[in-house]
């Protein structure tokens, strides 16, 4: 593996591999929190403190289990909490992600890449959004267990 430390000569490599190659970005939860949303943690904690108004100590056993690391665990008993009127329970799971709660403009460098799909298992639209507007035409979407995941490799539009 050879090294390259001239500036130069890694962008040329840069633009070689979006040029040459297939090139997908794999986004992560970083991605969405760039664009100011919460993180797993964070959106845990929020679910954690409408418990508590509803049932404080599913509220504290939700905090317990992000403590100790089990977020599936620290979900499953927000889901669990009978006490939340089940409309507000779903509002709820929702509100984090509505349009007013991120800014998905502050994605643009990452869009102007010449990527030819994104690859992310993230619940939220700023990547959509900002796909969408960087290049003024919305990206196909492609979802797990649907027939659009066997067919996506041979798209020639982009997609998410």
């Amino acid at each position: 593996m050879k090294v390259i430390s001239d500036p130069a000569e890694l962008a040329k490599l840069t633009v070689s591999l979006f040029t040459e190659d297939r090139c997908f970005l794999f986004a992560g939860a970083g991605t969405s929190a760039r664009a100011g949303l919460l993180t797993w943690y964070g959106y845990l904690d929020f679910l954690a403190d409408v418990a508590c108004a509803y049932e404080p100590l599913i509220g504290e056993l939700i905090r317990k289990r992000i403590r100790s690391n089990l977020l599936l665990e620290a979900a499953h008993f927000y889901k669990k909490c009978t006490e939340i009127p089940v409309g507000e329970r779903y509002a709820k799971l929702a509100e984090p992600f509505t349009e007013d709660k991120y800014d998905s403009k502050k994605l643009e460098a990452l869009v102007a890449l010449p990527f030819l799909g994104v690859v992310t298992t993230n619940y939220d639209r700023s990547l959509h959004d900002c796909f969408s507007r960087g290049r003024a035409t919305a990206p196909l979407a492609v979802e797990l267990r649907d027939p659009s995941m066997r067919e996506c490799l041979y798209w020639k539009k982009f997609y998410i």
